[in-house]
């Protein structure tokens, strides 16, 4: 899962620098796989941990629309 092996601020938030050097991988997965939705949960994840509160909320959305059918 996105952020699981991130250092942590006192707080328990993914630091952000280490969370934008992160968020890579789990957007590539996205566009290679946009039917699937474990693939947009995963990049919600991502964006919460880089602190795109937004963009998370949509990229989840679309994970739950997608898992509805």
């Amino acid at each position: 899962m996105p952020g699981a092996d991130l250092p942590r601020r006192a707080s328990g938030r993914v630091e952000r620098a280490a969370a934008d050097a992160d968020f890579g991988p789990w957007a590539d997965g996205a566009e290679a796989a946009p039917d699937d939705w474990r693939a947009w949960l995963r990049l919600g994840i991502a964006y919460d941990n880089a602190g795109d509160r937004r963009r998370a909320r949509a990229a989840i959305r679309r994970a739950i629309a997608l898992a509805r059918g």
